[in-house]
């Protein structure tokens, strides 16, 4: 069994393949280094409510779909 660094990143792995494209409702829009959140409809990694970063001129209410993972932070784009 492969203990210590690859563990760790297979967790982000796993992560990161869970999150992937889903679908949530932006609840704060990102501002400058100000993280934004988003809400999806079912608890996603024992959490429904997330920080988010975007390129996409996000307002409330848009739908976004995760593109990537960024520290605690997903990276999502309008859906």
């Amino acid at each position: 069994s492969t203990q210590g660094v690859s563990s760790a990143a297979s967790d982000v792995y796993k992560r990161q393949e869970q999150l992937l494209g889903e679908i949530g409702q932006v609840l704060r829009v990102p501002d400058g280094e100000k993280r934004g959140k988003v809400r999806f409809p079912a608890p996603v990694l024992g959490s429904d409510e997330w920080l988010i970063i975007s390129q996409d001129e996000l307002v409330v209410g848009d739908r976004v779909s995760v593109k990537d993972l960024s520290g605690n932070a997903l990276i999502v784009e309008k859906a």
